[in-house]
């Protein structure tokens, strides 16, 4: 009936969410969830739910809803961990503390001590401090909670002594600084008294610090001792009898937390951290095989997916205004009746990115008060499944919603100093706005899948709009702070522009970049400027009015200057006639006539051919691609050339441009020989186009454009056979001819191999290192070649998992019912000693516990760490509740983890500063003197290729060599994300010294760099409210809405912020 009541009064919601949805057209889900637990929701939809599945959706855990329902909160929680506690009691325990701690947000801050003889903090790293409630510290003290062990009596004195100790000092230490709603948690199976005294010596009369208990088990003789110090301390008490009744009954706490924020009636709205829309997590995203993985504003056009996508949510909390209630009433001016909320999509912020103006290798990101992510060009919330065919499916990276701006923004060096000290972190949290007397930052960029990395000097602009987050642009050094403008524009008639892209005897084919967005006239929307829409704004003459004006000019101009390109390809004009011996010489000696000029394009057509060249094109920094297609072909470039500035081949081009190189090759990088096949193969060669001040050489110059063409491979490799197999004049020493003791590489300046003497061409497309390991030793250890680390902070790898659903056809074979028998037996046996204390004792004398799935192997008796009431024995998971046998085997999860990856790039410098020498000499003298080199070098001029012949018979030793495989990292101790800390948390290695002083000291400074900005929290306490009784329900009903809720507030909000990104 309280359910049905509530449902009936907030139904008026509905007439409101119609009237904001017909104000702005631009909204999507608007919502409210009642703090009883049903959610309304506007417009309505088709609630993902999978049939073999229990849905555990509630509203009430939601970041969003819990942010909004309270100020921030400083939890302290006390688990018992005494001998009572054994069994299914301590498994539901762990599963209450973990719900707790999912209630938890960035604002807050936590900690947890486990007590039986001894009161301990869970995390020795942590003791005697309240740690900030990120993801990492989180899911870092849940993994600790599965090693301990129910044992002994316990000391409730112990444990609240050190509890209460602990707020006090911490009022001490950061007195200036707010601790906004201070409670304990108390998770126990029953209390032998209810410790008055020391609630008087610590918490009365004030009560400062409430107190919320836990009861846990079926049958518990006597509740009266919990239920007192709950009541007593302004708190809640719950009786939590089975594991589903976990979720419900730790949710009730954020009702009394919300009591202060009820009683303050005041407008307090809420933006959350990026996250996935719920639909969107239910369902499957599809992408196109090839596309990648990061965030990218076609995410609406590319993927195939439910829902929303990456959102960010504006909530806020809606109030009981009425004056008067029965007696059994909850007092209104304490009730919240829930919290109401609207979607902004990510994507949607990103189409306000003026991505033309930033230019290549320019871009811009944001983050919230805490540094976490909510877009960034290599932000990854998604992996790909394994998989071929022309779609893949993703999936959510995990910790996908932590991801922390040092970990997108990668420092040139690696080493916790970044993590902790670095002032582009510092400076973009601690200040509201700047950047124009900030130094350049040097740090790592990678492209191409991470196969490719090099340094980048990059200038930092940022503003903090308020109450949101920090919006950063980044420019390049140098070019990146300069930007072409059109001084002399004609303003061409656009109706003839049109008329002149239909012209059907134009072969080129023109695509606009999916970045450029221009107001849809209605609803003032940012839609895609496809080219359907922008032929129909040049037929009307419009363009410069709808869309952004000196954007269109932009692109209208580089219509007109691709033309003489497009004339170039087509041989109707000529930079520099071709000498007598190029194919092309014999086109141009036909006259200049209609006929003749098909005829020529023709010719040019087949010259093209012969050089394997699939298509040629130009890509403009405006986002303009003009496509030239020899022979009809549609190659695979086509698909993925279209997005200019941020294509792979025009970043790599302008980074050659700035390496010195004016011609850069690329191909595709396989992971393995086998994977690369010459016949699907394109190559890549891309060159900048590059324009400054007129009649001023020494002038800065910016890149414009990118030209390109694609060969295929196997043309290519015979171009490479013709030049290194044969001798044209007799004077060579040596060819490539033949791979007894000569092994001829051409590779790019990252190290991969572009070409080889191999006769079945094998080793292209790899890393130098994975197929030469000495050769790249030795490049390496004549700086040649110079090395770069860079971390994967987003990387996933795989975890021995268990599967639920194979339950019982696990073996199959002849001996199938003998195996479920033994299976049977194995699990009673367990299940036996577990409950009997006998698996403890097992334990403790062979010294196992391994919590590591990895590690686990075929250890008969470990202890599994992501269940916590599973047993392994023999790779076989015995369910203590159920008896259920579950093989190990048959499921690899995803885990987040760190990866080091070694990257290489050409040290070009180097290589031309010292005097290459053109013989190897003999094996003898290689071995004798590391002077004496084994290989000889060539750089091809203006280009990025090194042509490397190696002596591959001789072999003076098997020292290790460089590898450009991954490292997974070591399990790692994190402190990230403090609510406004000016420094970056550590990343450290368990072999790190002295790690539990690090961690401590880091924690302590997180806070005090937070007392900077205490004046920002919203923080409310329950020094004014009144004690109530423990655990009294209470009927609602013919409630009054708080008039101001209109969703005013949130337009208001939505569209300022809207305003502040247009401008």
């Amino acid at each position: 009936v309280h359910i049905l009541n509530g449902v009936q009064w907030s139904s008026n919601l509905t007439d409101q969410f119609v009237k904001n949805a017909q104000a702005d057209p631009t909204l999507t889900w608007q919502y409210f969830c009642s703090s009883d637990g049903f959610f309304r929701i506007y417009p309505a939809m088709q609630w993902p739910r999978e049939a073999d599945k229990v849905d555990t959706f509630d509203c009430r855990i939601r970041k969003w809803y819990i942010q909004a329902a309270s100020s921030p909160k400083h939890i302290l929680i006390l688990l018992d961990s005494s001998g009572s506690m054994k069994g299914l009691r301590f498994a539901i325990a762990r599963s209450t503390v973990s719900k707790i701690l999912e209630t938890l947000s960035d604002e807050d801050y936590f900690n947890v001590i486990a007590f039986s003889e001894e009161a301990r903090y869970v995390d020795e790293c942590f003791n005697d401090t309240l740690i900030p409630a990120s993801v990492d510290n989180i899911r870092r003290v849940e993994e600790k909670l599965e090693r301990l062990e129910a044992s002994n009596n316990a000391y409730f004195d112990k444990a609240l002594r050190r509890g209460f100790q602990l707020f006090k000092k911490e009022h001490v230490e950061y007195q200036d600084q707010c601790l906004c709603n201070k409670a304990i948690m108390l998770v126990t199976d029953g209390a032998p008294e209810n410790f008055d005294s020391i609630f008087d010596e610590y918490n009365w009369p004030n009560k400062t610090v409430r107190v919320f208990t836990f009861l846990i088990g079926k049958e518990v003789p006597d509740n009266r001792q919990t239920k007192w110090m709950a009541c007593a301390n302004k708190g809640l008490f719950t009786h939590i009898s089975t594991r589903a009744d976990v979720q419900e009954n730790v949710q009730k706490y954020i009702k009394v937390l919300s009591k202060p924020l009820a009683m303050s009636r005041s407008p307090h709205h809420v933006w959350s951290p990026a996250y996935i829309d719920y639909v969107t997590e239910q369902s499957d995203i599809k992408v196109p095989t090839g596309r990648p993985e990061s965030l990218h504003v076609d995410f609406d056009s590319e993927y195939e997916y439910e829902g929303l996508g990456l959102v960010m949510s504006i909530s806020m909390p809606v109030y009981d205004e009425r004056d008067k209630v029965s007696e059994l009433e909850e007092d209104p001016r304490k009730n919240l009746l829930g919290v109401v909320g609207t979607d902004v999509r990510i994507n949607e912020l990103m189409k306000f990115i003026p991505t033309y103006q930033l230019g290549v290798n320019g871009y811009a990101f944001a983050i919230t008060n805490h540094g976490y992510v909510l877009f960034h060009p290599d932000y990854r919330p998604f992996y790909k499944e394994k998989g071929s065919g022309p779609q893949q499916t993703l999936r959510v990276r995990p910790k996908y919603n932590s991801v922390e701006l040092s970990e997108v923004e990668l420092p040139n060096f690696w080493g916790t100093a970044w993590n902790r000290d670095h002032p582009l972190r510092r400076y973009l949290l601690t200040s509201k706005s700047g950047g124009e007397n900030m130094t350049a930052v040097t740090i790592l960029t990678h492209s191409d899948g991470m196969t490719r990395a090099r340094e980048r000097k990059n200038q930092y602009q940022f503003m903090e709009i308020a109450n949101t987050f920090r919006l950063v642009f980044v420019l390049p050094e140098v070019y990146g702070t300069h930007y072409i403008k059109l001084d002399n524009f004609s303003l061409y008639n656009l109706f003839d522009v049109y008329k002149r892209l239909q012209n059907e005897e134009d072969t080129s084919i023109i695509t606009l970049s999916k970045w450029i967005y221009c107001p849809e006239e209605k609803t003032k929307a940012y839609v895609q400027l496809n080219e359907e829409l922008f032929s129909k704004y040049l037929e009307e003459g419009t363009l410069y009015d709808k869309c952004d004006r000196e954007h269109m000019k932009r692109l209208v101009e580089d219509i007109h200057i691709t033309d003489d390109y497009l004339a170039v390809w087509k041989g109707a004009q000529c930079i520099t006639p071709p000498n007598e011996f190029s194919p092309y010489h014999k086109c141009w000696s036909q006259s200049t006539s209609k006929k003749d000029e098909r005829d020529k394009e023709h010719c040019f057509s087949q010259a093209h051919m012969n050089y394997g060249i699939g298509g040629i094109w130009i890509g403009t920094s405006s986002g303009l691609t003009r496509k030239y297609l020899i022979g009809g072909e549609n190659e695979d470039w086509h698909l993925t050339s279209t997005d200019t500035i941020k294509s792979a081949y025009y970043k790599m081009a302008v980074d050659g441009w700035e390496d010195g190189y004016r011609y850069v090759f690329s191909i595709p990088v396989v992971t393995s020989p086998k994977d690369f096949n010459p016949n699907a193969t394109y190559v890549t060669i891309a060159m900048a186009e590059l324009v400054g001040q007129p009649n001023n050489k020494s002038a800065i110059k910016v890149p414009a454009a990118v030209v390109a063409f694609s060969m295929n491979y196997s043309a290519f490799y015979n171009n490479f056979v013709r030049y290194t197999f044969q001798c044209p004049d007799s004077s060579c020493l040596y060819t490539c001819n033949g791979t007894e003791h000569f092994t001829c590489y051409l590779i790019d300046s990252s190290g991969y191999i572009v070409a080889t003497n191999n006769a079945d061409k094998n080793g292209t497309g790899v890393f130098l290192g994975q197929q030469n390991s000495k050769l790249m030793r030795t490049l390496l250890y004549d700086k040649i070649f110079k090395h770069i680390l860079l971390t994967d902070y987003q990387s996933i790898c795989d975890s021995k998992g268990v599967n639920p659903e194979n339950s019982s056809n696990f073996i199959k074979n002849p001996l199938k019912i003998l195996s479920k028998v033994f299976f049977w037996i194995i699990s009673e046996v367990i299940l036996f000693m577990s409950q009997m204390n006998i698996w403890n004792q097992l334990k403790s004398a062979k010294a196992m516990g391994s919590t590591n799935l990895k590690d686990l192997g075929n250890e008969c008796g470990a202890h599994i760490e992501e269940s916590f009431a599973r047993y392994v024995f023999c790779d076989v998971a015995i369910d203590e509740d159920t008896g259920h046998a579950h093989v190990m085997d048959d499921v690899i999860t995803k885990r987040a983890c760190v990866q080091n990856i070694n990257r290489y790039t050409l040290n070009l410098k180097d290589v031309l500063s010292k005097t290459q020498k053109q013989v190897i000499p003999s094996c003898q003298a290689q071995c004798a003197s590391p002077e004496n080199k084994s290989y000889i070098i060539k750089w091809l001029n203006e280009t990025n290729l090194l042509f490397v012949v190696h002596d591959s018979s001789c072999i003076c030793n098997n020292s290790q060599v460089p590898s450009e495989e991954s490292s997974t990292s070591s399990s790692y101790i994190s402190s990230r994300s403090s609510a406004t800390s000016g420094s970056t948390p550590p990343v450290m290695f368990y072999f790190n010294s002295k790690p539990k002083e690090i961690l401590r000291n880091f924690s302590n400074e997180l806070k005090r760099v937070d007392s900077t900005r205490a004046s920002d929290v919203f923080c409310l306490d329950a020094a004014n409210e009144t004690d109530t009784p423990c655990g009294q329900s209470s009927a609602m009903s013919n409630y009054q809405i708080l008039p101001a809720f209109t969703f005013g507030i949130e337009l208001t909000v939505l569209l300022t912020f809207t305003a502040l990104c247009c401008h």
